[in-house]
């Protein structure tokens, strides 16, 4: 897939050490992370990832998807306030990279059956 290259190259700018190799498109299996404020995910378009070690980086495939920023005061986050952090510099991004973790992404399958 050539456009893995260009969303490689997005985020490898903020996170030296990703790399080209551990770049995919996940279709169906990954909660989008432009909706971390009531998580889902997306049956078709899929998600960008780059897995770096232990954390993966995820970022929206749907042009027409556009990032919810959780609230400040934490408001929706589960009661051990994990919650997956925005890649600073991609922030103001309309589908931003977004970091997660392994309890990151615990929270929010938790707080998808709830």
């Amino acid at each position: 897939m050539p456009s893995l290259g260009t969303l490689y190259a997005s985020l490898a700018e903020f996170v030296p050490e990703a790399k080209r190799e551990d770049t995919a498109h996940i279709i169906g299996a990954l909660v989008c992370p432009n909706t971390l404020k009531t998580p889902r995910i997306h049956p078709s378009n899929g998600i960008y990832v780059v897995v770096c070690g232990e954390t993966v980086y995820a970022k929206c495939s749907d042009n027409s998807c556009c990032f919810l920023k959780m609230d400040d005061d934490g408001a929706g986050a589960d009661s051990g306030g994990q919650t997956p952090e925005v890649v600073q510099g991609t922030v103001m991004w309309r589908r931003p990279w977004v970091k997660y973790t392994e309890e990151s992404y615990k929270s929010l399958l938790r707080r998808m059956k709830a």
